[in-house]
């Protein structure tokens, strides 16, 4: 059996793009998707779900080792979401951020919610570079479950701390080297699927990370290109890397960069919240 755990890179239904959750938009791209080729090994159970951070995706992977589904020898595959994106919402994050509270918070701004914020704003400032490093732990403890279980676990940060552009601090990440960690049945993927989205797309401007997503507010207007944030071709490399470390296969992984042009629609009814 194959578990994939994650957020909106291995969601195997988010198949379109809602506005406002008025208009739904549908991709344009069908398939096969990364997931999908992973069946033609094993039988898949991907529990991913859109929107979501590493604490969702964690504790739907603790429910299903601790009541005896995810049996010895099981693969994994785990996708590494914001450790500052909490909650299960989808497409409307929740982040971890000293602007918790700011004036762009999408929060419901009644006074029981004002109260939660600074709650969770109070957290935050003591535990900061604690979320900011959560993924760096979450690495060597699914490092430590591939011994445990006798599990091939395959590991992918969907983004690095800086890619929702929120107010982390600059750390020597250089020091702390996950590739210590593989071997046989580890393997952490050295490259964010953020970098791999973004460098999809001809001249992309790194300076506005947000472009990356399906909704460009700014322009009103909606990617309708790319399942899961890639296109098909980078589906198939991404299997591919999955697959060559399952099964000792040897297929191309090599990502396909500045190709994409951006499948826009203009939403005419965009209306901004």
């Amino acid at each position: 059996m194959i578990y994939i755990f994650g957020d909106s890179y291995g969601d195997p239904v988010k198949h379109y793009v809602f506005v406002n959750r008025r208009v739904r938009h549908d991709f344009i791209s069908k398939g096969p998707f990364w997931y999908d080729y992973l069946k033609e090994y094993d039988e898949v159970k991907n529990w991913s779900k859109s929107g979501t951070g590493p604490y969702f995706s964690f504790d739907k992977f603790y429910n299903r080792f601790e009541n005896g589904e995810l049996k010895k020898e099981d693969k994994i595959v785990f996708i590494l979401s914001s450790p500052h994106r909490i909650g299960d919402n989808n497409l409307g994050d929740m982040l971890l951020s000293k602007n918790t509270t700011g004036e762009n918070s999408k929060w419901n701004t009644s006074k029981s919610k004002e109260i939660e914020k600074e709650e969770i704003k109070t957290v935050y400032k003591y535990l900061q570079r604690e979320i900011d490093f959560l993924n760096f732990k979450n690495v060597s403890f699914l490092k430590f479950f591939s011994q445990l279980n006798n599990s091939k676990v395959i590991v992918f940060r969907a983004f690095d701390n800086k890619s929702f552009d929120i107010d982390t601090k600059d750390y020597p990440e250089h020091l702390y080297d996950l590739s210590i960690l593989n071997d046989t049945n580890f393997y952490y993927y050295p490259r964010t699927l953020f970098d791999i989205t973004i460098n999809e797309v001809v001249k992309n401007d790194l300076k506005n990370v947000f472009n990356w997503n399906e909704l460009d507010i700014s322009n009103s207007k909606v990617d309708i290109g790319r399942t899961n944030h890639l296109t098909e071709y980078n589906h198939k490399i991404l299997s591919n890397i999955i697959i060559n470390f399952f099964y000792d296969t040897d297929f191309d992984e090599i990502f396909k960069e500045n190709f994409y042009i951006k499948q826009n629609v203009l939403d005419k009814e965009f209306i901004y919240e």
